[in-house]
């Protein structure tokens, strides 16, 4: 049995030892709760840097038995309770080599204590069973496995968890840790936090003003780096690869006492320089300025309390094809496309022999809600039964990323959009 503690009280936050540590990074795989809440509820973002944190203090009070500063943040699984309601998080640990090295289970709710449980041995119920040892265990129960549509993890409080597994026809049933199947599934609720706690929600502002670190490391698992992944990627058998050149790299700026011009105008802004090369009139005051601050107005972009940039992104097509048809290009079009994969993602950038298109992510571990100017790919390419590593080339838009190009591997952001100019 692994040993599992239990966080009865707070815990200490070593902040400074964090910022000094180059060894904690991020990753996601997840998809987004559709009923989310981020007045009341903590985003997976902010969820692994609770763990990081945990990892931190434990090493800094000597009582890690086998966490170190390599020790790296992996897999987030959401985890419910018996009713359905998503109430957690599981944080995966991993050593420098890969090697599980046990998992936290943080609160979704701004005002519970962040750390609820954790271990520093093996790995969850979820990376422990594959599908084949899932049918195995179902097939001695006599429960079929034909129809499963989904599974999640289950808490049912204190250090129980289970894995649910979902079927479309057949029962329902759950695998617990000593991996006994049952169909009795109880439909107890968690009790969720109704009064703000005010100490709680102080440590969650502390815990999510955490800097993410990644450009300028080799194959960082939050996914985004300056680095070139081929100085790292091995195994693979050839490279495609695609590449327009001659794309704009335009930062944001402040303005009106520290007002931020916003990511997705001044994203957009690039590809409008783009097609002003084929098209002048996009560009009538020879200022890429002047059109950033146009496409704000066109995709109605507004400031957040802290002076951020915010824009809706269904309005970023939209106003990027406002802003052609106001220029010189009435019968511009310009689409969303929701949620592509990545094969899709080479189609919109190899369009009509190239073209930079637009990335929107919303809980991205490096980026978190952010557009980017995506001007490439590059694809690893390996055997029949081998995954190929893939990655989008981008250019980011904030003052303090300097490097041209970013590299962004695809499976480590699970919430995107693509905007792409169909007609200039």
């Amino acid at each position: 049995m692994k040993k599992l503690f239990c966080s009865l009280t707070g815990f200490l936050l070593v902040f400074t030892l964090f910022f000094s540590v180059t060894g904690i990074s991020y990753a996601d795989q997840n998809n987004l709760t559709s009923e989310f809440d981020s007045n009341k509820m903590v985003d997976v973002i902010s969820a692994k840097k609770a763990a990081a944190s945990l990892v931190l203090d434990e090493i800094s009070l000597g009582s890690a038995d086998v966490w170190t500063t390599d020790t790296l943040t992996a897999d987030v699984e959401y985890v419910y309770d018996p009713s359905g309601n998503h109430v957690a998080y599981q944080v995966s640990l991993i050593g420098e080599a890969g090697q599980p090295q046990g998992y936290v289970i943080v609160s979704a709710f701004l005002d519970e204590e962040p750390i609820q449980m954790w271990t520093t041995e093996g790995s969850s119920i979820v990376e422990e069973l594959d599908q084949k040892e899932i049918q195995s265990l179902a097939s001695k129960a006599n429960l079929s496995t034909s129809t499963i549509i989904d599974q999640h993890l289950v808490w049912y409080g204190g250090t129980k968890l289970a894995l649910k597994v979902i079927n479309s026809e057949t029962p329902d049933f759950v695998i617990d840790d000593t991996y006994h199947i049952s169909t009795e599934l109880p439909k107890d609720e968690y009790p969720i936090p109704v009064e703000s706690n005010n100490p709680n929600r102080e440590k969650w502002e502390t815990i999510k003003n955490i800097t993410i670190m990644s450009p300028g490391q080799s194959n960082p698992s939050n996914g985004v780096t300056n680095i070139d992944p081929s100085t790292w990627e091995t195994g693979y058998n050839s490279i495609d690869k695609f590449y327009v050149s001659g794309v704009t790299n335009q930062k944001q700026w402040t303005y009106a006492s520290g007002q931020y011009t916003g990511c997705s105008p001044t994203a957009a802004s690039n590809i409008v320089m783009w097609f002003a090369k084929s098209y002048p009139s996009l560009n009538p005051t020879n200022n890429q300025r002047d059109i950033v601050m146009s496409l704000r107005k066109e995709m109605g972009t507004t400031q957040t309390s802290s002076g951020e940039g915010l824009t809706d992104f269904y309005n970023i097509d939209d106003g990027l094809q406002s802003y052609f048809r106001k220029n010189g290009r009435p019968n511009a079009e310009v689409q969303n496309g929701l949620l592509p994969d990545y094969d899709i993602w080479k189609m919109r950038i190899k369009y009509k022999g190239g073209q930079p298109t637009l990335q929107s992510y919303w809980s991205q571990d490096y980026f978190g809600n952010h557009t980017v100017t995506v001007v490439g790919y590059k694809e690893f390419v390996r055997g029949t039964f081998q995954s190929n590593s893939k990655y989008l080339v981008v250019k980011n838009n904030w003052s303090s990323d300097i490097a041209s190009d970013f590299y962004v591997k695809y499976g480590t952001w699970n919430t995107n959009v693509v905007t792409w100019v169909v007609t200039p």
